[in-house]
């Protein structure tokens, strides 16, 4: 375990109250956006996971996932620590022993075809965790103010790859061409303007941009959605 990490173990005396008396709300990864599991607690049920897990773990028999925390880990994207296996019997979410210590963590790419349950629907006091979110932060998460500041800024969210928050998907248009959609890596941004990088040219040869052509978009709002849209003219 790393040296600055304080040692906050919860017993199981401590995580049996950790019950939720009404059926837990689940929807499947791929439905929620990046704000909704960023930075947030959230049961992910895994069953099939469980034997395998237990390897690293120890795991409570019928245990059917794992309370975990979200976050960013720097050149990895969106990460789940793993704070405990559970047990989900329908009407109750039963926590297993905190395995904090162990520093499991899983991918959203591992995930993001599994239900889970936010924390805000789970009867859970996540208080008992409350030091992972500094012991992340330090250990794993971006040390750079711009990015970080590109990860808080809620109005592109719609926009974002969820495994890589910081790849956003733009609209580049240009006359005689047909609209298109394209990857592009936020790099910074100005009063009203976003600059990136381009992760994959448009098809269309005509639009003349290369993979990691410096681009410019902005924010364009309709039918009360945020799009956006590259500004050629910005170039």
């Amino acid at each position: 375990m790393a040296e600055n990490f304080t040692n906050n173990t919860n017993t199981q005396e401590d995580l049996q109250g950790m019950q939720q008396g009404v059926q837990p709300k689940l929807k499947t990864m791929e439905e929620a956006n990046f704000r909704e599991l960023y930075h947030r607690f959230q049961y992910i049920e895994c069953p099939e996971d469980m034997e395998s897990l237990g390897e690293s773990f120890p795991v409570m028999e019928g245990a059917t996932g794992i309370l975990t925390y979200c976050y960013i880990e720097e050149g990895l994207g969106l990460s789940f620590y793993i704070l405990c296996a559970a047990k989900n019997d329908g009407n109750v979410i039963e926590a297993g022993t905190d395995v904090t210590e162990e520093m499991a963590r899983v991918r959203y790419r591992d995930v993001w075809y599994r239900s889970f349950a936010d924390q805000d629907s789970l009867d859970v006091d996540w208080s008992l965790f409350e030091s992972i979110k500094g012991y992340t932060k330090e250990q794993f998460e971006t040390k750079e103010k711009l990015r970080q500041m590109i990860y808080d800024l809620e109005l592109i969210d719609g926009n974002r790859n969820v495994e890589c928050p910081e790849y956003v998907s733009v609209i580049v248009q240009k006359e005689g061409l047909y609209p298109e959609y394209v990857w592009v890596k936020c790099t910074g941004f100005g009063k009203t303007e976003i600059h990136g990088e381009l992760l994959e040219p448009p098809k269309q040869d005509g639009y003349q941009l290369k993979t990691n052509d410096k681009m410019t978009f902005q924010m364009v709002e309709a039918e009360g959605k945020i799009y956006l849209m590259w500004m050629p003219e910005a170039e």
